[in-house]
């Protein structure tokens, strides 16, 4: 029920696109794969060379060098070879939200084309937009950067300048790989001077449900000050990058006591332990909350 992502390139102009295609159950050398929607230069698609075609399986990426046997508006017929290769093992995990209604909005230049969210890691997002006439996706410059929006319903979690780096060929709707512009970015002025930090022991912890995936999230705390936090995760699985916007987040200091407030993720530095497995650490910063989560307090906090 997958799909494998071929890859083509103009014999005259050189322009390469990729093309989702559906392939079938298959025992033998011979493969005939379906386009999975229709894309406009399919009627041209004699234009186009055969490159290869990536096979992407968790966070494996196997590159096939095939003979295309025959190639139409249809489909393409490949001859596997008997070995592949990965070329390249993800360093981070995608994040599935398809299915959560996260809308998505793709600014440039003026034009606005909406869409949803599908997945997301702690470097890129995959989003799909439309092109209802009289829009069209010439109108988006792969070269210039888009501003991206993303919302819960009517509450936004994130907005920042992102980059094209991987776009589908589609006639009606298209997919688009996006990444970070910056991995930091800036709430306070530049002459705010930031209150100390401080580390709680036992170190408190934070809980909220996040806003793309809607699971239930819980990462330790590094330090704390009055305006912020910080916390860690293996950057491989995090589901934390810069921009993004929790709107109820829980700060368990101690048992029977935590705080609830809204934050932001405002930077991202991504290290490695000892054992070489890299972490990120993220600092939030703490964007609104109630007068009764300024006012109460435990009896006794010991700090380090």
């Amino acid at each position: 029920d997958g799909t494998i992502l071929v890859n083509l390139k103009h014999s005259r102009y050189g322009q390469v696109i990729s093309i989702e295609a559906r392939p079938p159950p298959c025992l033998e050398t011979t493969l005939r794969c379906t386009w999975v929607s229709d894309v406009a230069l399919l009627a041209n698609i004699g234009s186009y060379k055969f490159i290869h075609f990536l096979l992407v399986k968790n966070a494996k990426v196997v590159l096939v060098k095939a003979d295309v046997k025959t190639i139409d508006n249809k489909g393409i017929t490949f001859i596997l070879p008997e070995v592949s290769y990965e070329v390249t093992s993800r360093r981070t995990k995608r994040h599935s939200c398809q299915d959560q209604g996260i809308g998505a909005q793709l600014i440039q230049d003026g034009i606005i084309f909406s869409g949803r969210l599908l997945e997301f890691s702690a470097v890129s997002f995959s989003v799909e937009v439309s092109a209802p006439p009289p829009q069209t996706f010439q109108w988006i410059h792969a070269d210039s950067t888009v501003y991206v929006i993303f919302r819960d319903g009517d509450t936004v979690v994130y907005s920042g300048d992102c980059r094209i780096i991987r776009k589908t060929a589609n006639k009606r709707t298209r997919v688009f790989v996006l990444e970070q512009v910056a991995p930091h970015i800036r709430r306070f002025r530049p002459d705010y001077f930031p209150s100390p930090r401080q580390k709680l022991i036992p170190p408190p912890h934070i809980v909220f449900r996040h806003p793309l995936t809607k699971r239930l999230v819980s990462a330790e705390v590094d330090d704390l000050s009055c305006s912020g936090i910080s916390v860690q995760e293996y950057h491989q699985t995090s589901t934390l990058f810069s921009g993004l916007i929790i709107p109820e987040l829980h700060i368990e200091i101690a048992r029977d006591f935590s705080i609830t407030c809204k934050a932001q993720v405002v930077y991202k530095d991504v290290s490695a332990d000892e054992g070489k497995a890299e972490y990120a650490r993220y600092g939030l910063s703490i964007l609104d909350m109630e007068t009764r989560d300024h006012t109460d307090a435990p009896d006794t906090i010991t700090i380090t």
